[in-house]
């Protein structure tokens, strides 16, 4: 699934692949923090990877494990880069999250 999260964390958006790979609708994440989404065992290495990518500009690859709609904890891999508008100089980070499991 391909994602945007903003400074705060917080989805922007989210693919139709989210159905697929942890069974929510896009419209269930979105405006949810990226971490809720997170295995709590893997949510303190899951932000600090936000936080590095957020703050070096660098792509960041992640694996954790994340939980599911059913409550299934599912492996999943994903990457994120910041980015910057040009025009409206907002900042954020776009990426993508497969399962791997």
């Amino acid at each position: 699934m391909v994602v945007a999260i903003n400074e705060a964390g917080v989805y922007e958006y989210v693919s139709d692949q989210s159905r697929n790979v942890l069974g929510y609708a896009p419209e269930e994440m979105v405006g949810r923090n990226a971490l809720d989404f997170a295995a709590p065992q893997d949510a303190s290495h899951a932000g600090l990877a936000l936080q590095d990518a957020m703050l070096t500009g660098e792509s960041v690859v992640i694996n954790i494990r994340a939980r599911a709609k059913s409550g299934v904890l599912v492996p999943v891999r994903g990457s994120v880069a910041r980015f910057e508008d040009p025009i409206t100089e907002e900042v954020f980070m776009v990426g993508w999250v497969i399962k791997t499991g």
